[in-house]
């Protein structure tokens, strides 16, 4: 089983921002997210994708609880 384009984008996001925060991704990170829209993720939509960011910023809000009870940080 593949993994569906959401899943992929919301991969690839989570990838490159860790890349970026150790300083190991060279260009911007919206530019480097453009770009796997653009070819790894064609068939999502505008809306579909702002979803994905919507979704995921509502999940981390959502679960801050956990992190702060376990101190995952």
């Amino acid at each position: 089983m593949g993994l569906t384009e959401r899943e992929r984008l919301i991969l690839h996001v989570t990838q490159l921002a860790n890349s970026k925060s150790h300083d190991k991704l060279d260009m911007h990170l919206g530019s480097s997210i453009n770009i796997i829209i653009t070819n790894r993720c064609r068939s999502l939509t505008k809306a579909e994708v702002a979803e994905v960011f919507k979704d995921v910023e509502e999940e981390l809000s959502f679960s801050a609880v956990v992190y702060d009870e376990y101190k995952i940080h």
